[in-house]
């Protein structure tokens, strides 16, 4: 069962406060925080466990989920934005939206542009 973040009463941010041992009962209280992949849903989890067996290949993702190459890459872009990782497009959205209200100059952006590709 995954741990809730949310308090069902009030809504509030829930803290990880008392971890405990199943063999001994040994429990430990601190200020835990969740992994950084607790935000994602089952869904999304199922599909990066998928991602990391087909080793990254979008092909065999294809074949093992049973969808489209757009819907691999849409599920993809999906968990960044969940996991706020910043894609390449919006990187390069944001690039040319700067040159055009003149906070950047050409010769600036063609080299951030260039970091995108790498």
């Amino acid at each position: 069962m995954k741990v809730p973040d949310k308090c069902p009463v009030c809504g509030g941010e829930l803290h990880i406060k008392t971890v405990c041992c199943d063999s001994c009962n040994t429990q430990f209280t601190n200020d835990y925080q969740p992994g950084r992949l607790s935000v994602l849903n089952d869904g999304q989890v199922q599909f990066v466990l998928t991602f990391l067996a087909c080793e990254g290949n979008i092909k065999d993702m294809e074949r093992a989920l049973g969808i489209s190459y757009p819907t691999v890459k849409a599920r993809l872009q999906e968990i960044q934005r969940t996991l706020g990782i910043e894609q390449k497009e919006d990187r390069k959205l944001d690039i040319l939206n700067k040159i055009a209200e003149g906070q950047l100059t050409v010769d600036k952006a063609l080299e951030m542009l260039k970091e995108t590709r790498q």
